[in-house]
């Protein structure tokens, strides 16, 4: 039998010109063998925790973000890019190795009247096992877009960003940057 718990709790405040939330979470399963007579292992603890806030100033806002927790792989966390994220098997059989987490969002934007909104904005995300002798596996990210309303209900999105993958875990080893353009298209209807 496995044993899964997960729980989260948020809080939020929003008026006009402000807003702030604070958000939280925990989950823990156990490791089973699929081999029979296998050795079952450690449980694996997820937590998520952050607070975000922003404040508007006529058609300028500003919003930015911190959080940070423990396997967020594990955890279900959105990571595209491959960073290590998730505890990860130690040196003994049924054993694991926690995983560090921290990042942090600001966004910077103005609304040019009902027509369009530009936005820029800066993220950094860090994991780091507690795994002996690595180090912390990092990848930031810039980018510039705008809403676009071309009628009630459709907008278009374009947008130009870029990844940073910094070195990896390996020390030494450089994953290289991405850079990419693009655009959505949405109809509400």
């Amino acid at each position: 039998m496995t044993f899964w718990l997960s729980l989260e709790v948020s809080f939020g405040f929003k008026t006009d010109v402000f807003f702030a939330k604070v958000w939280g979470g925990y989950q823990t399963y156990e490791l089973e063998s699929a081999v029979a007579g296998g050795v079952d292992g450690d449980d694996i603890d997820s937590l998520l925790y952050g607070v975000g806030a922003g404040v508007n100033f006529g058609p300028v806002f500003i919003k930015a973000s911190v959080h940070g927790g423990e396997n967020l792989g594990d955890y279900g966390a959105y990571n595209p890019h491959g960073n290590i994220a998730g505890a990860t098997e130690g040196a003994s059989p049924g054993k694991v190795e926690d995983n560090d987490a921290l990042g942090y969002l600001a966004v910077f934007g103005f609304k040019a009247g009902d027509s369009a909104t530009i936005e820029a904005g800066y993220g950094f995300q860090e994991y780091d096992s507690n795994i002996a002798g690595s180090q912390a596996d990092e990848i930031c990210q810039y980018y510039v877009n705008a809403t676009i309303n071309i009628a009630p209900g459709f907008f278009i999105v374009p947008e130009i960003g870029k990844y940073d993958r910094k070195e990896s875990a390996t020390k030494g080893t450089d994953q290289g940057d991405v850079i990419y353009y693009g655009a959505k298209w949405q109809i509400n209807f």
